[in-house]
């Protein structure tokens, strides 16, 4: 059940993504912890949250952003946006993984 970001936090939910024949990054599933079941808010925030990375992973904008900045910063845009779409909704997004992008993003 327990999920773990790429920093070694724990998680609510994940997109797995894969790379497709073309070369693109494309996402195959949606993992959804039991803990995102504790109330609906939760998990309806934390779908929200992996739809918007699901999107960006078929919409072809992840390939852009790989093209354009490399697949670090590419990944930090697309949690960025999934964090900052799940605030602007009234969900309650890590601070820290979303700072966390916002430094691999300018780092990088």
């Amino acid at each position: 059940d327990k999920i773990i970001s790429k920093n070694g936090m724990p998680a609510l939910g994940e997109t797995i993504p894969y790379r497709n024949s073309d070369g693109g990054v494309r996402a195959s599933n949606i993992n959804i912890s039991r803990s995102a079941l504790r109330n609906w808010h939760t998990l309806a925030a934390t779908i929200g949250n992996e739809l918007n990375q699901y999107y960006y992973f078929y919409s072809g904008a992840y390939d852009r952003w790989e093209k354009h900045y490399g697949p670090i910063r590419a990944t930090a845009i697309a949690e960025y946006k999934s964090h900052y779409w799940e605030m602007q909704w009234g969900g309650s997004p890590s601070y820290e993984e979303m700072e966390s992008s916002i430094r691999i993003y300018r780092n990088k």
